[in-house]
């Protein structure tokens, strides 16, 4: 126990194979449905894969995961798949809905077999190798992943589908956590509540608020989450207006000084 405080609890763990140690930080959180994994490798292995595995009770598993502005589902037939920032298990547990979802900060490739679930960590082959070459003895190679690695992932269980449990805005929200900043006592410009970008509906997110290329309009680029159409207001600055948004949609639009406008990835206006 490396951590007992009112806001987190820490169990350190330290594992060994062949040339390298494994660090893991282990963390219960007050009010939190998460637990997190902050992990730091010491990796000098060849031709090795580090995985992370997760064995649920869970029956009828489906694994879902966010692609690229969207989510795949996948067979649990232990084939390794691309992830993003979460990959999700759901299926039954005494009847109920129940599943579980992996968060991770930098870690794209998991696979899961049954109600196994495994997330890829480090990968040593050969850097820019791959059939039909062969290592060649007494040659020198450069092996990927080598020395000191450091990421984070979280295991957050949840009733019901990856949906309800708002598995993306948890996502969301391990990537991107809160920071504080210190500063002398002042009464401040700004209210103690307040915010540049709101939108109203959780399944909907500003994925992108950036100066356009052409003028000094604003772009932001929306992105519905759970496949679920839905209505909602957005508020940049002092400006407000509503938008639709169709299941998984993405829509990009051009805040100007005459309205809003939805335009195409590259910005250009669709009439």
């Amino acid at each position: 126990m490396v951590e007992q405080g009112p806001v987190r609890a820490t169990i350190r763990i330290e594992s060994h194979f062949g040339q390298s140690t494994l660090w893991q930080d282990i963390s219960l959180y007050a009010g939190l449905p998460i637990i997190e994994f902050r992990v730091t490798v010491d990796w000098h292995e060849k031709h090795r894969v580090l995985k992370f595995e997760f064995p649920f009770a869970i029956e009828g598993p489906i694994a879902t995961a966010e692609a690229a502005y969207a989510v795949v589902s996948h067979p649990c037939d232990g084939h390794e798949n691309p992830c993003q920032r979460w990959v999700d298990i759901t299926g039954k547990v005494g009847g109920q809905t129940y599943g579980v979802a992996l968060l991770n900060d930098s870690k794209y490739a998991y696979d899961a077999k049954g109600a196994r679930l495994r997330l890829t960590a480090l990968r040593s082959p050969v850097y820019a190798f791959h059939e039909p070459r062969r290592v060649e003895p007494g040659k020198l190679y450069r092996y990927m992943d080598q020395g000191l690695n450091e990421f984070r992932f979280a295991l957050v269980p949840h009733d019901g589908s990856w949906q309800e449990a708002s598995v993306p805005n948890l996502a969301t929200l391990f990537n991107i956590p809160p920071t504080s900043i210190e500063t002398h006592s002042h009464p401040g410009r700004l209210a103690s509540e307040s915010s540049f970008g709101f939108v109203s509906e959780p399944n909907v997110q500003l994925c992108a608020l950036k100066e356009c290329e052409d003028d000094e309009s604003l772009i932001v680029r929306l992105y519905e989450t759970i496949g679920r159409a839905t209505e909602c207001v957005v508020r940049i600055g002092e400006t407000e207006f509503k938008v639709h948004m169709g299941p998984f949609e993405l829509k990009t639009l051009k805040i100007k000084d005459t309205g809003v406008q939805q335009v195409d990835l590259i910005e250009r206006e669709i009439m």
